[in-house]
């Protein structure tokens, strides 16, 4: 083997000093098998005797005084932007137990934890790119980050699959993936569906458009002269991609918001 070959596959120093060489072997040859079995062992622990809480009723009262035809924000009180009400809809449209509910409520839950960790999956791969680090260490880090993941939203047990929290985490993963690789289009129309499930996404955008004008002027090489006309020009066509995404996820609702969702079945 030359020497090249076997610089390649020496770990890095920032990884040793986490993991022995063996470990960090193991964690890359074994790495689906590991996080697999440590998700499947933490998640079916907290969906196991899951019961339904605070959330899960408001949650399935609102889906159902929506179902029933009464106008949301009109008739009966509303926290949540319309994305949140068209999700709290999903399971209410197959059963009416509170129980019932809330395992499906936790199903889609469970689907969009997977979804995180498939982000996460692909973040070291971009943030590595075009440094020299092998596939070894590539796979080693996005085992550590998905377990890492796993373990700490162990801490909020079933409360994580009770409430909507996680589809607002996947929204805001998937947002820094798409910023990392420069989809500024994505990201804005991206901001728009987080938005619509939840108005705290809005804290987010001066940092994700910031962020886009210094990438777009890096690519360019002239970082040094931030000329205030690119950046309003930049800033511009960004807010229309983002009112006009909102437009079109906010206006069907309002126009059909007054009629029972049954009526369409």
């Amino acid at each position: 083997m030359n020497e090249d070959r076997k610089e390649q596959l020496q770990p890095t120093p920032a990884t040793h000093a986490l993991f022995s060489e063996s470990a960090v072997r193991f964690l890359a040859a074994y790495r689906v098998w590991i996080v697999a079995a440590v998700w499947l062992a933490v998640r079916g622990y907290t969906i196991w005797g899951l019961s339904p809480n605070y959330s899960i009723e408001s949650y399935l009262k609102l889906a159902g005084d929506w179902l029933d035809g009464y106008l949301p924000y009109a008739d009966f009180a509303v926290e949540y932007p319309p994305g949140a009400l068209l999700l709290f809809s999903l399971p209410r449209i197959f059963t009416e137990a509170p129980v019932l509910y809330g395992f499906i409520f936790a199903g889609i839950m469970l689907v969009v934890d997977l979804g995180i960790l498939l982000v996460f999956w692909r973040i070291p791969a971009r943030l590595s790119a075009g440094a020299s680090q092998t596939d070894m260490e590539r796979r080693s880090e996005s085992a550590v980050l998905c377990l890492t993941y796993i373990l700490f939203t162990a801490i909020f047990g079933r409360l994580l699959f009770q409430n909507y929290d996680l589809l607002v985490g996947l929204i805001l993963v998937i947002l820094i993936y798409f910023a990392l690789r420069k989809k500024n289009l994505l990201v804005d129309v991206l901001l728009a569906i987080g938005i619509w499930l939840n108005l705290i996404v809005i804290i987010w955008l001066p940092l994700l458009w910031w962020y886009g004008f210094i990438s777009r002027e890096q690519s360019n090489g002239a970082l040094s002269e931030l000329k205030i006309n690119g950046f309003l020009r930049n800033l511009l066509s960004r807010a229309a991609v983002l009112v006009g995404s909102l437009a079109v996820l906010y206006l069907p609702f309002f126009f059909l918001s007054g009629e029972p969702l049954d009526s369409y079945k």
